[in-house]
């Protein structure tokens, strides 16, 4: 059950979902509700379901606002049930699968903007889906996750030759670690190895590798003749996507070679930019297929001809969250009517001083710092700075005093120290997890001719422990990191053994 306290963990800044502002505002509303509530305990309780399904809903629309350490407590809460439920096999089989999903992880940074990194993304998101799965299913969630991967293996090779005219070999390394560590996996469930795919000549010509499908002008204009047909019986905006395809088309057909061939991609970048429109469309979806048959010709990835539009992913996302909005409404009636009897039974609040009311709206500056730039450490001291600046003006012009006043200024600059603490711990945890990507493996401190490698291996070992026992303390107290890393070596083994942007966290 979701709490206030995640809502209040949830980060946006990274999240591209659509509609994704229209959950965040009803998240900020309901976090504004409880900030102005005096009976807290009893909002959160009267709440809880609201909380939780307006939580869910980011589960599902924007995992990625999640932060990752409350990710990794929910995973090992499923675990720990998984355990539970069927000790033995079930918590090693769980292991492995978070092992490689690290694994995939580290290959995929190896190989940015190519399709080995792209199938990589897909794989680990489907991994992680089976890990949620219960014991008995998931053998089955590793297999449906590792399909595409596998189909992609198959395909990949030939779809290359047929784009390109030649197999791009750069990537070949990686693809060889991902097959052994997806073979280990599905050998672990009872699954066969996969066959590794035959290996292409490197001039890239195959006997049995069929000739690249010509694009030809006399194609293009079966298209457009069909796309005209097809136009005839439609009206709104399926018709003007269609009628802007045929023209592009025609516009390609007074070209020749590469020209023609980049023209007619750009028709059919168009047309998949508003495909929407079309899939809203039923008399209109068969364009689809008529675009499909350039793509083929092209050699590249065709359109699939039933896919959820955004439209109705977008409908499915509102009607869902108004029906939460409706709920909290209604909890928010009931919280009303508990606050007006306990204020009746109360009787009269005393006024809030002036002190107080100033301290308050000047603290209150402090929440519509914007969200980009809260984490700004600059521009905290510079806000701190105004608002300090600002209080003791006002005591002064006010004829305050000063004594009074000054649990108001105390109270702006704990605010800014506390706002300062959490910015530089999140910049800890982003030191912290590069430096542990970064550590190094004992092979690579150890020459690989060597008459006492033994011994070196001993000290390379001695090196990394030493750094796993600075890693441990750096995240809490820098300070005691770089103590513990001064007295075990010196100023030379620390440049060598340490990165710059960790040696800079540190003040080394």
């Amino acid at each position: 059950m979701a709490t206030i306290k995640d809502l209040l963990a949830l980060d946006f800044s990274k999240s591209e979902a659509d509609n994704i502002s229209a959950l965040k505002t009803a998240i900020d509303k309901i976090i504004e509700d409880y900030n102005h509530e005096e009976d807290k305990e009893f909002f959160e309780k009267e709440a809880a379901k609201n909380i939780d399904a307006l939580y869910s809903m980011v589960e599902e629309y924007a995992p990625e606002a999640i932060p990752k350490a409350d990710k990794e407590k929910s995973e090992a809460s499923g675990k720990e049930k998984a355990v539970k439920a069927s000790p033995g096999s079930s918590d090693g089989l769980r292991k492995l699968v978070d092992k490689v999903i690290r694994e995939l992880d580290e290959i995929r940074d190896d190989h940015p903007g190519s399709d080995l990194e792209d199938i990589l993304e897909n794989t680990m998101y489907g991994l992680q889906n089976a890990l949620e799965s219960e014991d008995e299913n998931l053998p089955k969630g590793i297999k449906k996750a590792v399909e595409p991967y596998l189909s992609w293996e198959k395909t990949i090779e030939h779809n290359q030759l047929i784009r390109l005219g030649s197999v791009d070999l750069s990537v070949k390394e990686g693809r060889e670690q991902v097959a052994k560590i997806i073979a280990g996996l599905l050998a672990k469930i009872g699954k066969k190895k996969p066959k590794p795919n035959k290996q292409l000549p490197k001039n890239g010509n195959s006997k049995k590798s069929k000739a690249k499908p010509e694009l030809t002008k006399a194609l293009i204009r079966e298209v457009i003749d069909e796309l005209t047909d097809l136009g005839i019986d439609l009206k709104g905006e399926s018709e003007i996507v269609i009628a802007s395809a045929r023209m592009d088309l025609e516009e390609a057909l007074d070209s020749n070679g590469d020209e023609l061939e980049n023209l007619v991609k750009e028709a059919i970048q168009n047309f998949r930019d508003w495909l929407d429109e079309i899939r809203e469309d039923p008399k209109a979806t068969s364009a689809i297929a008529l675009v499909n048959k350039l793509i083929v010709a092209l050699g590249e990835k065709t359109i699939p001809e039933v896919v959820p539009s955004k439209r109705e992913k977008s409908k499915q996302f509102m009607e869902k969250l108004e029906g939460i909005e409706g709920d909290i409404e209604a909890c928010r009636a009931v919280i009303r009517e508990h606050n007006r009897k306990k204020r009746e039974a109360e009787g009269p609040k005393p006024k809030k001083t002036r002190y107080t009311q100033l301290r308050e709206k000047l603290l209150a500056v402090i929440s519509i710092i914007p969200d980009k730039l809260k984490d700004d450490q600059e521009v905290q001291q510079k806000t701190e700075g105004i608002l300090l600046h600002t209080h003791r003006e006002l005591v002064r012009a006010w004829g305050m005093s000063k004594v009074k006043a000054k649990a108001g200024a105390n109270a702006i600059k704990e605010k800014f120290d506390a706002l300062e603490e959490k910015t530089a711990k999140e910049e800890r945890k982003t030191i912290l997890a590069r430096w542990k990507k970064d550590l190094p493996d004992v092979d690579k401190l150890v020459p690989k001719i060597s008459k006492d490698k033994q011994t070196l291996k001993e000290a390379a070992i001695e090196v990394i422990n030493h750094l796993k026992q600075a890693i441990a303390y750096f995240e809490d107290d820098p300070a005691k990191a770089a103590k513990y890393l001064k007295a075990h070596f010196e100023q030379e083994q620390l440049e060598k053994h340490l990165p710059k942007y960790v040696k800079e966290a540190l003040k080394l």
